[in-house]
């Protein structure tokens, strides 16, 4: 309503996506991608991790 006082020529009307909607599925594709790859390298690790025995060596000084 304040709008409408101070510039009352104007329209409510959607502006828009400044950058239009492939550049909002571009980026939402590369989100995706980089979740994909960090989930791959995360059970990469896990499973190479989970397959080593580590034992715990105390040394007596």
């Amino acid at each position: 309503m304040a709008r409408r006082s101070i510039f009352p020529e104007q329209k409510d009307e959607y502006l828009g996506n400044m950058w239009g909607w492939k550049f909002s599925l571009f980026g939402l594709g590369l989100i995706l991608l980089m979740l994909a790859l960090m989930s791959y390298k995360y059970c990469q690790i896990k499973a190479e991790t989970g397959q080593e025995k580590v034992e715990n060596i105390t040394t007596k000084q």
